[in-house]
């Protein structure tokens, strides 16, 4: 091992159990070494050691390619991989995803870092394994080119958190409302998967990223997702509990860039913008009352903007109003205790104080996903690549008149009433109704 390999590189990626790496007299003969010392007694074990390897192997390969060295997290716990049967198949199981790793280790081919377990979020760690140099001069040349993706189902509903705050995949019956999602998340992703994703920036751009991102990582106590040039990765649907609560769209490596970078994704090499909905979801809520929402409903005498609205998404998610502090509001700088503040929000948002408080965030989320459904979908039909991040789009600045008006008409469609746009730069779109028309 060279002091190269034995240093864990920073950059981490999440491990695609869908990638699958071409059959090669490299990989062939490695595989059949495998399974030799293995001596499987069950045709089906024999079965994932060869499907569980294939997936590994092509994501070190993909490391490989990679001009930016990344680790690849994996969890190395038994239940997690039953938790999430119903998307893995049979084939990528606990066992044979540890003899693989074995394997690999012991051909000298990966580093395997087995992580930390603890109950404090901030020190607990995933296993992480990243390709040894040997890898990198055995691999084919034509490796990251030629792997490819399994096909995996982009619906996935989950369910409720459980006493430790955790959340598992449930099974579920595929209507035809689901195939028609799936059906258009297919397309979406299709159209996107054939264009060229990336985030154009220099290697001091990137530094100046990742220290952003870590320093709110870290005062937010989130995780930090680190990025690097594949940023397209498909994407799914996610609903909470029931197919009436959630939808959003996730999976793609770009969500994770920090908004104010977000400027320097680019389309096939060309330059994008990003359009986002103001105050959707309290638009949504004054239409669900008949009134158009035409102000900013998180101006406030009682607390700055940013505060204020995340205070408000937090009372909309929460199933009552006795919710955590946030770790932004300080009583000092406030002038009175929180369970003050949140008094004097609820009163701001006047007649929609009847939802704050009742857990009717998921159901909105419902709605906001339908509507990027249609604002995607009118792009995807068309071949043209679109990039969701919940309630924004990015797409090639040339197709930004186009967008606008989808955004526009989609919300129009559902809520029946305008909301209001506004370009990544901040400056708000004209009324919706005179664009519309």
């Amino acid at each position: 091992m060279s002091v190269s390999d034995a240093v864990r590189p920073e950059r981490e990626h999440r491990i695609d159990w869908l990638l699958n790496a071409p059959v090669t007299p490299f990989s062939g003969g490695l595989l059949c070494k495998m399974i030799s010392s293995a001596k499987p007694h069950r045709s089906s074990f024999a079965e994932a050691l060869s499907h569980t390897f294939g997936a590994v192997l092509a994501n070190l390969l993909e490391a490989v390619g990679s001009s930016r060295v990344y680790r690849i997290s994996l969890s190395m716990n038994r239940s997690w991989y039953a938790k999430h049967r119903h998307f893995l198949g049979p084939f990528v199981t606990f066992n044979a995803a540890t003899r693989v790793i074995q394997f690999l280790e012991a051909e000298g081919l990966l580093i395997l870092d087995r992580g930390r377990s603890s109950r404090s979020s901030s020190f607990r760690r995933s296993a992480s394994v990243w390709p040894t140099s040997a890898l990198r001069c055995l691999a084919p040349p034509s490796g990251p080119e030629s792997i490819r993706r399994r096909s995996s189902h982009p619906i996935r509903l989950r369910s409720a958190r459980d006493a430790k705050g955790e959340r598992v995949l449930l099974p579920f019956v595929e209507t035809s409302d689901v195939r028609e999602m799936a059906a258009s998340l297919e397309l979406i992703n299709r159209i996107n998967g054939a264009h060229t994703i990336q985030l154009s920036l220099r290697d001091d751009q990137w530094l100046e990223m990742e220290r952003a991102a870590a320093f709110k990582a870290d005062v937010m106590g989130e995780r930090m997702y680190k990025l690097d040039g594949f940023l397209a990765n498909p994407l799914y649907r996610v609903f909470n509990v029931d197919f009436q609560h959630g939808g959003r769209f996730y999976g793609a490596a770009y969500q994770n860039c920090p908004e104010g970078y977000r400027r320097y994704l680019t389309i096939d090499g060309k330059p994008t913008v990003e359009v986002d909905y103001c105050w959707m979801h309290p638009t949504m809520l004054y239409a669900e009352l008949g009134i158009q929402l035409a102000f900013d409903p998180y101006v406030a005498s009682c607390g700055s903007r940013p505060l204020i609205k995340k205070t408000f998404n937090a009372l909309l998610n929460a199933g009552s109003s006795n919710i955590d502090q946030l770790p932004e509001f300080s009583s000092v700088e406030a002038g009175m205790t929180w369970h003050q503040f949140v008094g004097g929000v609820k009163q701001h948002f006047g007649p929609l104080a009847v939802f704050l408080g009742s857990g009717c965030g998921l159901r909105l989320q419902r709605k906001d996903s339908d509507i990027a459904d249609m604002v995607m979908s009118s792009f995807a039909t068309r071949g043209i690549p679109i990039l969701p991040i919940h309630d924004s789009f990015v797409v090639q600045a040339a197709h930004e008149f186009d967008l606008r008006k989808s955004m526009s008409e989609a919300f129009l469609a559902k809520t029946g009433h305008h909301c209001r746009l506004r370009s990544a730069k901040g400056a708000l779109a004209p009324p919706l109704d005179s664009m519309v028309a």
